[in-house]
């Protein structure tokens, strides 16, 4: 986790094989991956971005962008 330029950036990774090769037009994310775009489009519409890509030599990557905020920011939010 880093923030740089007003963003916070999440990254998660893992070691296995990565997600499998698909044409284009059937690539689509999981169900929870799916979720996770739902809840962030939700709090943050158009000021979040969300990355997914296979590693070399394996493995798979999520990177996850959201405005960083402030504990201040965060409860006025929650608030509103």
């Amino acid at each position: 986790m880093h923030s740089q330029n007003g963003q916070l950036e999440l990254v998660v990774r893992d070691t296995g094989p990565g997600r499998p090769s698909l044409p284009v037009v059937e690539e689509r994310e999981g169900h929870g991956l799916s979720i996770v775009r739902r809840r962030l489009e939700n709090l943050y519409g158009a000021e979040f971005s969300m990355e997914q890509r296979n590693l070399e030599p394996g493995g798979f990557e999520v990177a996850i962008r959201i405005p960083k905020q402030t504990l201040s920011d965060a409860r006025a939010a929650a608030h509103a």
